[in-house]
């Protein structure tokens, strides 16, 4: 932990010192390529993720979606993008289970969009507070399982969602994935900057932090919900995997969270002036940094994670010796690479991210 007098004023005056360089690292003829940044010396990210695919109903559930949304009124301008997310997340889940996996996804992404992190500080101070109020209200939803008088329509359209969850799994399940849902919206919809916590992270506070602030942790958890085949933790510990199986479910939701950070990191850090983004902490906490080295810096960190991972699968698969739980674990292990390669195939070929001039080759638009 880095206390500061002023972070504030950190944040303010490191912001005005890159800037300038990501204006010429912007101008340069060959942007960074996070396809060459990220992947392992003996792993190339497209080559990995090219068996990948989006779910093959994903135009049927796309209009199925947009129906739900509009029934509550939260369809933004480019929800279309984001909506598509976990349809690449979880290919091969039913139609049954998909459309609630859906509807928690453009749940979370209209509160990112209206009061996420990078959002929030900006915001007039009545909006601040309704959208706190809200905030506390969903959050609470894993003590109460009701809604109060004040609930407003992006409530009542996550408290259905909820309802379809929990009578489509296991009692064990639902409570730890609500218990992780909502504590997500609880860290993630308020100022997350150095300036509203008071002081600067480390890299290690910040991971810990950014994890649930993405929601990566009760994402992965969605693995076990879209297949209806739910694991069972204590045979795990019995058979020597649990530990590295939550081991890898954490390294999972980091190279989520984390390799986001780089591809919206011209979104949050240059268009809205947030320093709560991997890139940033690098910087708050070596101010000499320059921005290229601190968003190489950032790359490595992520790339040695999609090691770690990759390693881990090998081992969990290699010590799968019970022919009951081959099946299921195996299955589970598949939807945790395709969180993976989700990652990186939804973010390089969604728009979300796109723009004229980029310092990523991945989300440059043609000129």
């Amino acid at each position: 932990m880095k206390l500061e007098q002023n972070v504030q004023e950190a944040a303010c005056v490191l912001l005005d010192r890159i800037r300038p360089e990501y204006r010429r690292l912007t101008a340069a003829r060959s942007p960074f390529s996070l396809l060459h940044l990220l992947s392992p010396r003996t792993i190339q990210l497209d080559e990995y993720c090219k068996p990948f695919a989006p779910h093959p109903d994903a135009d049927a559930l796309a209009k199925n979606i947009k129906c739900f949304c509009d029934a509550y009124g939260i369809w933004l301008p480019g929800a279309e993008h984001y909506i598509t997310c976990a349809m690449y997340l979880f290919p091969s889940a039913p139609l049954s289970r998909i459309i609630p996996i859906v509807k928690n996804n453009v749940i979370d992404f209209y509160l990112n969009d209206i009061m996420g992190r990078e959002v929030f500080p900006h915001l007039p101070l009545l909006q601040r507070t309704l959208y706190s109020n809200i905030k506390e209200r969903m959050s609470a939803l894993s003590q109460s399982r009701a809604l109060t008088a004040e609930a407003k329509p992006i409530e009542i359209a996550n408290f259905e969602m909820l309802n379809d969850m929990d009578a489509t799994s296991t009692k064990g399940w639902f409570d730890k994935f609500l218990q992780l849902y909502c504590y997500h919206i609880e860290l993630a919809h308020k100022d997350c900057n150095s300036s509203g916590i008071g002081y600067v992270l480390s890299p290690d506070e910040y991971f810990e932090q950014r994890c649930h602030v993405s929601g990566m942790p009760h994402t992965v958890m969605m693995i076990e919900y879209s297949a209806g085949a739910f694991l069972d933790w204590e045979v795990l510990d019995h058979l020597g995997i649990a530990d590295d199986l939550s081991r890898l479910n954490w390294v999972v939701s980091l190279i989520g969270c984390l390799m986001n950070d780089l591809f919206s990191f011209e979104k949050e850090v240059i268009d809205n002036n947030c320093d709560s983004n991997l890139v940033m902490i690098i910087l708050l906490n070596n101010p000499e940094m320059s921005l290229r080295s601190a968003l190489l810096a950032a790359s490595s960190i992520v790339r040695d994670l999609l090691q770690e991972c990759f390693t881990l699968l090998d081992k969990i698969r290699g010590a799968i010796h019970d022919p009951g739980l081959h099946d299921t674990l195996n299955g589970y292990l598949t939807g945790l690479e395709r969180c993976v390669q989700a990652c990186w195939v939804w973010q390089v070929y969604t728009k979300r991210y796109k723009r004229p001039q980029s310092i990523w080759k991945e989300t440059r638009l043609p000129s």
